[in-house]
């Protein structure tokens, strides 16, 4: 690896769909131009099947266990602004689980009110 290349990082986003079917966590290649920038809660736009989907970050880490090949890369996202932190983050976790619903439903509740 030379000194121009960063090592590769991997971003685990939850989609945002109704569907429950998605109710995962899947590995993402962060891109060149997020490296470093892309922090937990940040809303990303992350291919999904033949869609764009928004999704919402919930790690950052160094390797994965999917395969190469199998991994895509993030879109884009809007790194300006974190939704949550890691101790929200906990709090989501447990609030999916108790209430029984999807990662994105929950994670909705911590965004600010959209401008009517």
């Amino acid at each position: 690896m030379t000194d121009n290349q960063t090592k590769l990082q991997y971003a685990e986003i939850y989609p945002d769909t109704k569907i429950l079917e998605f109710d995962r966590r899947f590995d993402y290649k962060i891109p060149q131009n997020l490296q470093g920038i892309l922090k937990i809660g940040n809303i990303a736009r992350i291919p999904l099947r033949n869609r764009i989907e928004t999704g919402y970050v919930a790690r950052i880490k160094n390797s994965s266990s999917i395969g190469e090949k199998n991994i895509k890369f993030i879109e884009d996202a809007a790194t300006g602004i974190s939704l949550f932190d890691f101790s929200r983050l906990k709090l989501i976790y447990w609030m999916c689980a108790y209430y029984i619903q999807p990662f994105g439903k929950i994670a909705r509740l911590f965004a600010p009110p959209a401008d009517e």
